[in-house]
């Protein structure tokens, strides 16, 4: 491990990084779909990331062990992903109506 990589401790949150700037979330549930569900994604196309919420972190696990034998590639880019700090993505609020 060099000195500028730290280890973040695993999560069921991941963190992509080269994120194609037309990715939405559907091509994050197809891609990565096959290792668990994908519960969540939070997309920062101006940054080129997002952050993926699976279900649980064996799945997360799983992605992160297989990205290292397969490369994952999303809209013709390889994604480089790796667990978040995060425990997991707080959800926008939503705005409901009510009516009485």
């Amino acid at each position: 491990m060099s000195s500028r990589t730290l280890e973040v401790p695993p999560s069921k949150v991941l963190h992509a990084r080269n994120v194609s700037p037309n990715t939405n979330s559907n091509d994050f549930e197809q891609a990565l779909g096959k290792f668990g569900k994908v519960e969540f994604v939070f997309l920062i196309p101006k940054f080129q990331q997002a952050l993926i919420e699976m279900t649980d972190e064996k799945s997360a696990s799983e992605i992160i062990k297989s990205k290292q034998i397969t490369p994952i590639t999303i809209n013709g880019q390889q994604i480089i992903l790796n667990f978040s700090k995060s425990k997991e993505i707080k959800r926008p609020i939503e705005t409901q109506q009510t009516h009485s």
